[in-house]
Order: C-alpha cells, then sequence, then structure tokens
C-alpha cells in the first residue's frame, strides 16, 4: 500500500486532517506488515524450520563410488560458520544429507583412500551432482598438503613459459573464488577448477571429456575435423566450455587463443582478478606455437601467475606461468 499525496489530499478535503491522519498511519503500519510478511518473518521461519526440520538433500554421483563414510568430511563456507550437515544415508550412486542450505566445501574419500574435493552450493528442494569420473580423485598424501607442497619440484628448462604444473586442486585454490569480484569470475573459477586434471587423451574418459569441449563451438570443431580419436590443439575449446558452461558467451574464433585478445573487457594487469582471463605472448618462447598463451587466472605468486589452461601435457592443469600477462579479459 503506497502514500501518494494526491490521494491524502483528496481524504483531507473530504473527511478532515483526522481521516487523512487515519489513512497514512494505516498505510504506514500495512507497510511494515509487508515487509515482515514477505522478508523478515519467512527468514526467521526459514530458520527455524531448518533448525527443526533440517532439509534434506541428494548428491548424486557421476560413476559408483566405494565410499569411505567416517572419513568423508563436509564443512561450512566459511569455516567459521556454525552450521552442520549429517550424512543419512549412502550408497554407491549417492550420498544423502540434511542440514541448513548454504556453501560446504567436501571431500569425499573412497574406500582405496583417494579423495575428491568439491565445493557445493546446497539449496532446499534441489538435487545436485558431482562429477565422480576417476581421474577426478587424487592421491592421499596430498589432501592436507599446501599448494606449494602439491607443485612440482623440478625446474623448467631454460627459456620455458611455465615453471611448474600440477593437475591435483587444494581448498586454498577454492578459497579463490571468494576474491573474484564478480558472479561472472566466480562461475567461471569455480568451472574451471572442477575440470583439474582432465586427461590425458590416452584415457577413454578423458578423451571424452575432452571431446566435449569442443561441443560447445561445433562449427570450429567441424573446421578443425575433431572426433573423438582426433582432438587437434585443445585449449581453446578447453576455455570456450569453461565460458559457455559459466552463461557467457566465448569469442567467435574460440579455439584460437588470438581470438581471446579481443574478448569481454580489458581490465589492468597488474592485479589480475581469479575468474578473468591472461593471455601471456609466446611468440619468442622457444618450442611454443601461436602467440599467446591463455588461462584463467587462479592466483598472482611472487614467482608466476598460476592460470587454469588445456593441453599441457594432455592435461587441464593448473599452469605456473612466468611471462608477464600481456592482456587480462573479463566478461
Amino acid at each position: 500500500m503506497a502514500i501518494e499525496s494526491e490521494k491524502i489530499w483528496k481524504i483531507f478535503r473530504r473527511g478532515g486532517l483526522w481521516l487523512a491522519l487515519s489513512s497514512v498511519g494505516g498505510a504506514i503500519v500495512f507497510g511494515v506488515v509487508n515487509q515482515l510478511s514477505q522478508g523478515i518473518i519467512p527468514s526467521i521461519s526459514d530458520g527455524i524450520r531448518d533448525r527443526w526440520s533440517p532439509p534434506k538433500y541428494l548428491i548424486i554421483f557421476s560413476s559408483l563410488v566405494d565410499l569411505d563414510v567416517p572419513n568423508t568430511k563436509i564443512e561450512p563456507l566459511p569455516k567459521e560458520d556454525a552450521r552442520k550437515i549429517t550424512i543419512e544415508e549412502v550408497t554407491s550412486r549417492y550420498i544423502s544429507l540434511s542440514g541448513p542450505p548454504g556453501e560446504y566445501w567436501v571431500t569425499l574419500t573412497r574406500k582405496d583412500s583417494k579423495f575428491l574435493p568439491a565445493r557445493l552450493a546446497l539449496k532446499r528442494a534441489e538435487n545436485l551432482s558431482i562429477d565422480t569420473a576417476e581421474e577426478k580423485w587424487g592421491k592421499p598424501e596430498v589432501l592436507s598438503k599446501s599448494v606449494a607442497e602439491v607443485q612440482s619440484r623440478e625446474p623448467s628448462k631454460p627459456g620455458s613459459a611455465i615453471l611448474r604444473t600440477r593437475w591435483v586442486t587444494t581448498p586454498s585454490d577454492y578459497d579463490q573464488i571468494a576474491l573474484a569480484k564478480s558472479k561472472a569470475t566466480k562461475t567461471i573459477l569455480s568451472t574451471g577448477l572442477n575440470e583439474v586434471g582432465v586427461g590425458p587423451p590416452s584415457d577413454p574418459a578423458g578423451k571424452t571429456r575432452i571431446y566435449n569441449y569442443w561441443s560447445v563451438i561445433p562449427t570450429l570443431r567441424e573446421m578443425n575435423r575433431i572426433t573423438v580419436d582426433y582432438l587437434g590443439p585443445w585449449g581453446g575449446a578447453f576455455l570456450a566450455w569453461v565460458i559457455t558452461k559459466s552463461q557467457v558467451d566465448p569469442p567467435n574464433l574460440a579455439a584460437a587463443y588470438n581470438s581471446w585478445a579481443a574478448w569481454g573487457q580489458s581490465v589492468p594487469t597488474a592485479d589480475p582478478e581469479p575468474g578473468a582471463v591472461a593471455l601471456f605472448e609466446t611468440k619468442a618462447v622457444p618450442g611454443l606455437t601461436g602467440n599467446y598463451l591463455a588461462g584463467i587466472v587462479l592466483r598472482r605468486l611472487p614467482e608466476c601467475t598460476e592460470v587454469i589452461t588445456g593441453n599441457i601435457f594432455d592435461r587441464v592443469v593448473i599452469a605456473c606461468v612466468v611471462l608477464p600477462i600481456a592482456t587480462l579479459r573479463k566478461p
């Protein structure tokens, strides 16, 4: 009920000051009640309902999992939050949870001790799925390690653009999502992180996944004569897939890194935002073809910029690129 000055004036002229003040008071009371009924009260009601009758969620696995329930961990994000999730039921095909909605860090652990980390946004009346393909599972010795500890210790060859690579993520990698400044860059980074480790093409599951990257640019797939058995240089296709899955349009010739130099909007390179697309000039780098290497920014380190990129050692990897960023783009 809106307070309209013209209507109040008419009431004043017809019924006097008391009737006009009564109308204004009624509008104010109605507005407060409406605010309570549409916002505050439902929020309190949801909180009470979540406490006494927590919503349930079904997390569906893409492939069968022999889960080690005691060693499977679910933590709220941020970690200081007091929300608790209860594991209700576990089968080889899904895990049933109950508890307050929100974001959680989940570490699935199999009985062979391999683990799979994932960030989940639990919502009322919604089920989720987790890609549990074999290449997604990490070795147990890196579960509690930092980024520095899971990076390769082998030095790169002189003149190389990449100092080191890894295809295992850590919880601190997913913490970078919070540093992205927009919904689009948050989604891009989250989607890219979930693909780290995909490959190599010699693995049937890896081959199929990489071929799927080309599915978002079918015209370019046909032009490059891509098949399941011939995947071509697929780094650009991976980038196009991540961007498309994040509800953003890639450039027309997305398979070529050069086309990303004019995509979206240019942003300063001094402090690269996680989730933005960084391009590095590679003309003078021995062993690399093309003008650019491109990847999704994860973080800036003293010695390099970590980006998520495809077709490095036939995998989706987190690469530590020592070259300066030539251009930085975001939606």
